[in-house]
């Protein structure tokens, strides 16, 4: 997995995102909630990529077992 593009993007949508949610004048009731939660929204979904995923993939990773035969042998 390519952590750095990952982050790059979180960061940079991040950082377009702040001066939504510093908006001053017509719009500020709208616009600084929804870039609140948007950015709530970035922060979440990129700490589970980054974290949960990869646990998840351990966890139900097949791992071979050793005691039996292997493909080249039952071939």
């Amino acid at each position: 997995m390519d952590y750095t593009s990952l982050a790059y993007t979180a960061v940079t949508t991040a950082l377009g995102l702040l001066p939504l949610s510093f908006a001053i004048g017509a719009g500020r009731g709208v616009q600084s909630p929804v870039a609140a939660v948007d950015l709530r929204g970035l922060v979440t979904s990129t700490l589970l990529t980054l974290l949960a995923a990869p646990a998840l993939y351990r966890w139900f990773a097949i791992v071979p077992s050793h005691d039996g035969p292997s493909w080249e042998e039952r071939a």
